[in-house]
């Protein structure tokens, strides 16, 4: 139900949306495939044993 009211927002906005709540490394490729600009992961970053390692992740996963 997330994806889909997001793709609705960001197919409503004239702005960029942005992804904030729940958001993972998993289920990140999911809100930009529903068209969200960014997504925002503090909560995930900031409970990782290793922060870095996963901001590494992101960033081979192409989403920062």
């Amino acid at each position: 139900r997330g994806v889909r009211l997001l793709a609705a927002a960001c197919k409503a906005s004239k702005l960029p949306v942005v992804a904030i709540v729940g958001i993972t490394l998993t289920t990140a490729a999911d809100c930009w495939r529903a068209g969200a600009a960014s997504v925002a992961v503090i909560s995930e970053i900031e409970r990782a044993a290793d922060a870095r390692a996963l901001a590494r992740a992101y960033l081979r996963a192409g989403a920062l």
